[in-house]
């Protein structure tokens, strides 16, 4: 298990990982818990892009159709992998057109964000990766003034977590992932 750990570690750490200068660079502080994205100061836009990251987009174009039928793959494994576990619920029904970017999974048994992120950081130390969650945007600084109530987008930010599903997971690799995730969660209930 620890040799497959390693490589899915690695192979998520060179198509996934930014360096922190990154976000710093945006003016955008990963701060909270688990790297939550949560400070966002100001609405915008940034459409800057490099020309590295230029090349790689119309790469990835020519390559659309395999990209997105490999993810739905995933998609598929992952289902698989957690059947039966009702709690396992994607968050995201399939329909025509989902390109799966990520594998958002609801966690309605856990109490509140606080065991959300120890499930998070449990499942991250078993080599699980995860995509940085979002708080609401109605929470973001952006949005101070706003006296908006949004309970959806609170439940998502307090029951949710994201994990990868891009074209280079293998099934092992989704099969290692949810029974780590389930592992956890039931620990996590435990206490």
């Amino acid at each position: 298990r620890s040799v497959r750990r390693r490589a899915l570690s690695e192979r998520v750490a060179s198509v996934s990982e930014l360096p922190a200068a990154y976000y710093s660079d945006l003016g955008l502080h990963n701060t909270s818990v688990m790297g939550r994205y949560r400070d966002l100061p100001v609405v915008g836009y940034n459409y800057e892009i490099g020309n590295p990251a230029a090349a790689m987009a119309l790469v990835q174009m020519a390559r659309r159709e395999e990209i997105i039928a490999k993810r739905r793959a995933n998609a598929a494994y992952w289902r698989a992998a957690l059947d039966g576990c009702a709690a396992r619920v994607a968050w995201m029904e399939d329909y025509p057109g989902h390109a799966y970017y990520q594998f958002p999974l609801r966690f309605p048994r856990l109490r509140d964000v606080t065991q959300l992120d120890a499930l998070g950081e449990a499942v991250q130390k078993r080599g699980v990766p995860l995509i940085p969650p979002f708080w609401g945007m109605h929470r973001q600084p952006a949005y101070a003034d706003s006296k908006a109530i949004c309970p959806v987008s609170e439940y998502a930010s307090e029951h949710v977590l994201l994990f990868p599903c891009y074209p280079a997971l293998t099934p092992d690799d989704i099969q290692y992932m949810a029974t780590v995730i389930l592992e956890e969660e039931a620990a996590c209930l435990k206490t």
